[in-house]
């Protein structure tokens, strides 16, 4: 299991959350397109390599050519310091393959952790300009591109506590398949918007979800497509030992602080009170009439408005249920 599902304290703000539609993009930008910006992954060395932008590389030979002789000054090595200066001139490649015999093995020592240190300076400025190079490059506009806005709408998503947003995007672009994150700034809040369509992509947005730490909402781990694809099997024993109970244990959170709050103000406003069953139970019993209960379950799975009974409302008031298990459970004992 990939690290980052291992986290606890899974954010429920998205659970109840819906698609919002977008009429224009270019009106959500503004005139200097700035209303809504999209949250790049960060650029790694492999990404640059694929654009044939990888930054230069450390050149040890060049770098002993200039550096050994200073490893080799005192009176005792003075004939090594002369055999250092001489190869020092050559162009060939003896001085790089045999350095180590001109030097003690202190000096060695010595020679290595310097070049070490060379090295990683290199390496960070040679990274921060081959980055730079690709920002001013048609490439970077070409990979910018792909993560654009393709549909028109978003899922409004929270981020995780203590999860930021290059982390959520860099996620998102190894494991969320066609979707992007994005900044929404006339409602001040990220959305997950998709980079490409024509298939049901709930298995990407879902993961997108993940990815920003967040229970996905009800509406998408409720309604997932049997065939999951694009690897998202690796997401599936989350969504179910871990997130559709959370998903359950919220909505019975709900449930039971609308029955306390039906009968508080039922008491304040001397009314009488309430009559609320459990829905799983109100569900089975619905169901009772109905002998073929075999054939329910399979339309809870995937239902077929055909051969719907005459309670039609079953399927939509088992989404507000939200506890597939317990409802299935219910109907078995019925």
């Amino acid at each position: 299991m990939l690290e980052f599902l291992k986290r606890d304290g899974w954010s429920h703000d998205s659970i109840e959350t819906r698609s919002v539609d977008v009429e224009d993009w270019d009106d959500l930008r503004g005139e200097e397109g700035e209303g809504v910006r999209v949250v790049l992954p960060p650029i790694t060395i492999a990404l640059l390599d694929e654009y044939d932008a990888a930054p230069d590389e450390f050149d040890a030979e060049d770098w002993l050519r200039d550096n050994l002789i200073s490893h080799t000054t005192t009176d005792q090595d003075r004939r090594a310091a002369d055999i250092a200066n001489t190869y020092a001139q050559d162009p060939d490649d003896w001085l790089f393959e045999n350095w180590r015999t001109l030097l003690t093995a202190e000096q060695i020592t010595g020679v290595e952790a310097d070049m070490a240190e060379a090295k990683e300076e290199h390496d960070t400025d040679a990274i921060e300009q081959a980055r730079d190079n690709f920002k001013d490059s048609d490439s970077y506009y070409d990979w910018k591109d792909g993560f654009e806005p393709a549909m028109n709408f978003y899922w409004p998503v929270s981020l995780a506590y203590e999860l930021d947003e290059e982390t959520a995007a860099e996620r998102i672009d190894k494991h969320a398949g066609a979707t992007s994150l994005v900044w929404i700034e006339r409602v001040q809040s990220h959305a997950i918007v998709l980079t490409g369509g024509g298939m049901d992509l709930s298995w990407d947005i879902c993961a997108a979800y993940i990815c920003c730490g967040c229970v996905p909402p009800a509406r998408l781990l409720l309604g997932l497509p049997r065939f999951a694809g694009g690897g998202y099997a690796k997401f599936g024993e989350l969504i179910v030992s871990t997130l559709i109970p959370l998903l359950v244990k919220h909505r019975e959170w709900q449930a039971e602080r609308a029955r306390d709050e039906a009968k508080r103000l039922a008491e304040h406003l001397e009314l009488p009170a309430p009559n609320l069953t459990n829905p799983v139970d109100e569900l089975a019993e619905a169901l009772k009439p109905f002998a073929e209960k075999t054939l329910w379950e399979d339309m809870l799975v995937d239902p077929d408005p055909d051969d719907l009974r005459p309670d039609e409302a079953v399927e939509e008031f088992f989404i507000k249920v939200g506890d597939i298990r317990r409802a299935r459970k219910a109907i078995a004992q019925t």
